[in-house]
């Protein structure tokens, strides 16, 4: 499988000419950085302009006494009115400038972005741009009432921490010696009195050692209680009676898109945290010798993940992890048993000794091979299952199931997993008229009688 890729990150610098940053700087629609614009704002400076009776006046040249002639002083009087009516309009223009400075109170010289949040930058009217004389403000749009979470605040980080940190504190790393060899998987506490929920490929019968290890890193022997092969779950049980338990959520509530935090021993590396969300809520998948109904989702989970917990954001366990599909071309296709299906097994193997509820026949078989030839033949049948009284003799060689072709014990299987209590199937069957050999296989087979039997599944213990 390969690793979960992220689209990468990218950086945007935001440059506000000396005006302090504020988070919503940045559309949440676009992911671009806008720059507050001091637009409609004027910088007024005094102008290199002398006020007229200071410096726009006439000198006398008082020759000989003389006042001036009357001509120069009407020339004189024209420039002084000129001169008059031109300060006069620079004086009203740059009374025209001054109004034009944006005011707070109406709205003007803001910069509004397209996504839920909006900026807008006030501007004080001052001889100086300092910074200190620039006030930011920030508001968040959004539908009545919602809440945003942005990434800088306190809500956003503790999402997952919190629930991630409670959480890891219920599941264990389990470590087991068979005669196969050792392995590494995972498991979750389920009662203070060290009782752990795992998968039965994790930790069964066949284990010589289970060592369970705690979140503190304390390390106890682990003794195997019991198991059900095709539910794929297992009890272990430690000697402490101080853990701290998980507590069970209702599976059967989730749906496309619910937030999930899977916590395991992948790799057997230790306890870990991914994250994802539920893919598919209910999805039919064969494994080995059953089919079951799991959840599916992309939170990533390796080999070591097997029997640890998936959990809701409300710290709830909402399925054990048990498979994924693990191909070059596959990307987090993870699955889980719901944790209704966990509860429901855990208190029948209690109470019962195996899960009730599953379509069983209440038969045994052998498998028979020759050349490319193989088959699954009755070699004996429960008084007290589902095959009793049905019309069903051992040394029937079993063909089909409801149409499915069965020619192994792992496809009866398979196929008994699809079924409850109280359905009716058509079991195909081929009945021999000789006893077979090597030497008659051919006649075997050609001369067998085929007949269709009824079966309906009734709640029978398997183990009476």
């Amino acid at each position: 499988m390969r690793d979960f890729e992220q689209d990468p990150n990218e950086n945007f610098d935001s440059h506000n000419d000396g005006l302090p940053e504020t988070p919503s700087q940045t559309d949440q629609s676009k992911g671009e950085a806008f720059e507050p614009q001091n637009e409609g704002t004027t910088n007024i400076s005094e102008s290199n302009y002398e006020h007229p009776e200071q410096t726009n006046h006439a000198d006398f040249n008082q020759t000989g006494g003389k006042p001036p002639k009357k001509g120069a002083s009407s020339s004189l009087l024209v420039a002084f009115c000129l001169v008059l009516f031109i300060f006069v309009a620079i004086s009203i223009g740059a009374l025209l400038d001054v109004g034009n400075v944006p005011d707070s109170s109406d709205g003007t010289g803001t910069t509004e972005s397209t996504g839920a949040s909006s900026t807008s930058s006030e501007f004080s009217p001052s001889s100086t741009t300092d910074s200190a004389d620039v006030q930011s403000t920030t508001s968040h749009e959004t539908a009545p009432g919602a809440s945003v979470i942005y990434p800088d605040t306190g809500e956003y980080i503790s999402i997952y921490r919190e629930v991630a940190n409670k959480c890891i504190q219920s599941v264990v790393v389990i470590q087991v010696t068979s005669a196969s060899g050792s392995g590494a998987g995972s498991g979750v506490i389920y009662d203070a009195n060290g009782y752990i929920v795992t998968n039965y490929h994790v930790a069964n019968e066949d284990c010589r050692k289970i060592t369970v290890i705690l979140y503190d890193g304390s390390s106890y022997e682990g003794q195997y209680i019991y198991g059900d092969e095709l539910a794929d779950l297992a009890v272990v049980k430690i000697d402490k009676s101080d853990c701290v338990a998980a507590e069970f959520g209702d599976s059967s509530r989730l749906t496309y898109g619910d937030a999930v935090l899977a916590i395991g021993n992948p790799l057997g590396y230790g306890l870990s945290v991914t994250t994802g969300v539920i893919s598919r809520p209910s999805e039919s998948v064969t494994i080995g010798n059953a089919t079951m109904t799991l959840l599916r989702t992309d939170a990533a989970v390796n080999s070591g993940n097997s029997g640890g917990g998936l959990f809701d954001l409300n710290g709830k366990l909402i399925g054990i992890v048990n498979a994924k599909i693990a191909a070059n071309t596959v990307d987090n296709v993870g699955y889980a048993i719901p944790s209704q299906t966990v509860v429901k097994s855990i208190n029948d193997l209690k109470e019962y000794g195996y899960i009730r509820g599953r379509a069983r026949l209440g038969i045994s078989v052998t498998s028979e091979y020759y050349w490319n030839l193989s088959w699954i033949q009755v070699s004996e049948i429960n008084q007290s299952g589902s095959a009793a009284n049905s019309g069903l003799q051992i040394g029937d060689i079993l063909s089909q199931c409801n149409g499915v072709k069965i020619d192994s014990f792992e496809t009866l299987s398979q196929q008994l997993t699809k079924y409850s209590i109280g359905d009716t199937v058509t079991l195909t069957v081929y009945r021999p008229k000789m006893e077979w050999n090597q030497a008659n296989w051919t006649e075997y087979f050609n001369t067998a009688e085929k007949v269709d039997i009824q079966i309906t599944f009734k709640e029978f213990n398997p183990n009476s």
